[in-house]
């Protein structure tokens, strides 16, 4: 979520406990927004709502923000945009293709020649 959902995030948890936060300097309260932009906006307030149904205490980060795990499709999606950027670099491209010619020569059995 944005820097602005994650202020609204925080202004609903005042909103449960008013004295939330209340003696927290500046940078505690950065931190939170901060860790609460990691979530998923729509199921980090349904956490934060539920929570606030049953807890008379104010919420930890761990009670409430909800982040989305990756699937293996988008961790294999990851690997190939990486691939394609250091495909498109020269420097990379060629560091890539001096360990691609080692390893196969390791796999050969050429990896002793050294």
């Amino acid at each position: 979520m944005n820097y602005e959902e994650a202020k609204e995030v925080l202004g609903r948890i005042k909103s449960y406990y008013p004295s939330f936060l209340n003696d927290a300097d500046i940078i505690t309260k950065q931190a939170w927004v901060y860790q609460i932009m990691k979530g998923d906006r729509h199921m980090t307030v349904a956490k934060l709502d539920d929570y606030a149904t049953k807890e008379v205490f104010p919420p930890k980060l761990a009670h409430i923000v909800y982040i989305r795990e990756m699937h293996s499709d988008d961790h294999m999606q990851a690997d190939i945009e990486r691939v394609e950027r250091e495909k498109a670099d020269p420097r990379l491209a060629r560091e890539r293709k001096e360990k691609l010619e080692k390893l196969q020569a390791m796999l050969k059995g050429g990896a002793g020649n050294e």
